[in-house]
């Protein structure tokens, strides 16, 4: 059987596109054979990029849709529509056939009819083995990134580091090693995680309406070593040494369920 995922360019900036990039990389690595339409994949992504001439039997392939696509491109036979947010928040018209497989990124994201949904897919990557604590002394400076978090009212320090041209991960290990705190308004980045395995305090700038325990029920990665507020600063310290073998705990769970969503989509083929 095989898999395609159907996927704009790799671009590790946007959460939606990364994390359809690694489930075709996840997959790959769990020996199946994965097919992936982004003409640029992530440096470790040993799935394949579809050519012109690649042929598919549609009885053997599911393909995989995030919920913004709408209809069904490939005309594949076996469709997955991989909720990577609610339906029409970010976009597409939500409608999915009957036969369609639903499956969720994190189970609270609303699906039309949640009897359809077969179960929760997630996949994270925090890079554990990239980003870690030089033991520097660190300078009295910030950094910051907006993304998604446009019309928060700005805290940070006038001379700041803008963080977003510095996404790659060298750079930005160093810059989280060398500044003492990052500020993020977008409340769902991996960076945030990033910036406090290498030891810099990482406060996430909450949202209007919502409160911590809310925050962090959907987003379980950020449970330990980051701040929700300024106010949250003293409990993230106190806990950012319990942050990397819970992550390692987090991203063995998310590889179980890649590995249930598998064993799940051939039984359905099989039928």
């Amino acid at each position: 059987m095989k898999y395609i995922i159907y996927s704009p360019p790799y671009n590790e900036s946007v959460g939606g596109i990364l994390a359809l990039h690694l489930l075709s990389e996840t997959l790959s690595s769990l020996g199946e054979e994965v097919y992936i339409t982004g003409p640029t994949k992530r440096y470790s992504n040993k799935s394949k990029i579809i050519s012109g001439n690649d042929k598919f039997d549609l009885n053997k392939t599911i393909v995989v849709y995030p919920e913004v696509v709408v209809g069904n491109p490939f005309n594949a036979k076996h469709v997955v529509r991989w909720l990577l947010n609610t339906p029409r928040l970010m976009g597409g018209d939500g409608v999915f056939k009957k036969t369609d497989l639903l499956y969720k990124y994190v189970d609270y994201f609303k699906a039309d009819d949640e009897s359809k949904v077969k179960g929760v897919l997630t996949v994270f990557d925090a890079k554990l083995d990239k980003f870690y604590d030089y033991g520097n002394n660190r300078a009295n400076k910030q950094c910051f990134m907006v993304k998604k978090g446009v019309g928060k009212k700005m805290i940070h320090e006038l001379d700041a580091i803008d963080f977003l041209p510095f996404l790659d991960d060298d750079n930005s290990r160093d810059i989280f090693n060398d500044c003492e705190m990052f500020i993020s308004y977008d409340y769902a980045s991996i960076h945030s995680v990033q910036a406090a395995l290498c030891g810099c305090v990482s406060v996430v700038i909450p949202d209007e309406n919502v409160d911590r325990d809310e925050f962090i029920s959907k987003r379980p990665y950020f449970k330990y070593g980051i701040a929700y507020g300024m106010d949250d600063i003293e409990r993230a310290k106190e806990t950012m040494p319990m942050m990397r073998d819970y992550l390692k705990g987090f991203q063995e769970d998310c590889l179980q369920s890649v590995k249930d969503f598998v064993y799940q989509t051939k039984k359905h083929i099989s039928k």
